[in-house]
């Protein structure tokens, strides 16, 4: 798009719009602009978003992941008691986490790695939701946990 608010290529801007409308209910007929005037001689600054800015990113820094089945399942071993102490603790009842395993986790890039993991902890599908601490150097910690869960919840913590 030109600073007149011209479209130059046509066809890219017509894919971004495709694309667009696919994953979303919201109309998209023109660029949107971003104008900042700093006032006195200072020129006005017009700021468009790239044609690109309409798709899924692939991966965002601080931002959390789509879920992903399985994940970092080499830290479940040295997080399994404390999630059945902090369980028993906050009241849980149910088993001993006759299971321990890991059916999806969202990740998000901090100073290290949280991981918000769906655990299946018994034959009969019930589930713990965790929010795991991987830092960069060191053991993981277990920050928040949610149990008891069932197969179909989406990952809440």
């Amino acid at each position: 798009v030109s600073d007149d608010g011209d479209i130059m290529d046509k066809a890219k801007w017509e894919m971004a719009v495709a694309e667009h409308k696919k994953g979303s209910s919201a109309p998209v007929d023109k660029p949107e602009v971003a104008v900042c005037d700093f006032g006195g001689d200072a020129p006005v600054l017009e700021v468009e978003p790239p044609l690109v800015a309409t798709l899924e990113p692939e991966f965002l820094y601080g931002g959390v992941s789509a879920p992903t089945a399985g994940g970092p399942d080499h830290l479940l071993p040295q997080l399994r008691g404390e999630a059945l102490k902090r369980a028993q603790a906050a009241g849980w009842k149910g088993t001993a986490f006759e299971r321990f395993e890991l059916l999806e986790t969202r990740s998000q890039v901090v100073a290290g790695q949280n991981h918000r993991m769906k655990v299946k902890i018994d034959e009969a599908g019930t589930c713990a939701h965790l929010l795991v601490f991987e830092p960069l150097s060191g053991a993981a910690q277990l920050r928040d946990m949610k149990v008891p869960c069932r197969l179909e919840d989406p990952i809440e913590i």
